[in-house]
């Protein structure tokens, strides 16, 4: 997906009453090494802090217990990805308590805005992303973001550090935000290091096209 390798794990968890399953988000580049997304690249998988991508519905909800997601890559609908999967209402075997459910099983979907897998986000009191020199490719330089109640500002700096050129505040929530230059100045064609400000906001992808 966009260069990455993607896989939605079946993951089990089974220690003292539990035995449930969850379907966690991994990711490999290259299809080499395959990593977890976790809330801190150095903590360890348990039970308090497994961060699913697709949870498991609460009391009343037909994936009560016991999710198997599907095969096939997700579905493009609109600007939203879907991801099926298979939900049940009764615990994973060998469970056998008196809270172990109904065996009666269901297809769904859990559904995302187009590549919104992770962010970088800043509250109000701000952040910053300086990238590497890159070379703009393509007319324009888009973002996928949310700002509509903060803020996001691009700069392009020069191999001196020096603003060439800044955009107009962007306070918006799309996935395809074209970025505007003041004064209408496009960013020249050498290496730059863009320098992203935002407060109260997400970004979640950066492109030229």
């Amino acid at each position: 997906w966009s260069g990455w390798w993607l896989m939605i794990q079946d993951k089990e968890f089974e220690p003292g009453p539990l035995w449930f399953a969850e379907a966690l988000l991994i990711f490999a580049c290259a299809y080499a090494v395959w990593r977890r997304l976790l809330p801190s690249p150095d903590r360890e998988l348990s039970r308090g802090d497994r961060s699913p991508f697709i949870p498991l519905g609460g009391i009343g909800s037909w994936d009560r217990f016991n999710l198997s997601p599907a095969n096939n890559d997700p579905i493009v609908v609109g600007d939203d990805l879907r991801f099926y999967y298979g939900g049940r209402q009764y615990r994973h075997a060998p469970y056998s308590g008196p809270d172990k459910g109904v065996e009666r099983s269901s297809i769904g979907f859990g559904t995302i805005r187009l590549d919104r897998f992770v962010a970088m986000d800043a509250s109000f009191d701000g952040g910053e992303i300086l990238t590497k020199p890159v070379k703009l490719k393509g007319p324009a330089l888009h973002l996928n973001a949310t700002s509509d109640f903060g803020e996001i500002v691009v700069e392009v700096l020069d191999a001196n550090a020096k603003i060439v050129a800044r955009s107009k505040p962007i306070q918006h929530d799309g996935v395809d935000l074209r970025v505007e230059w003041n004064d209408g100045v496009p960013p020249p064609d050498g290496p730059v290091t863009l320098r992203i400000r935002f407060r109260n906001a997400r970004i979640f992808a950066l492109w030229c096209g």
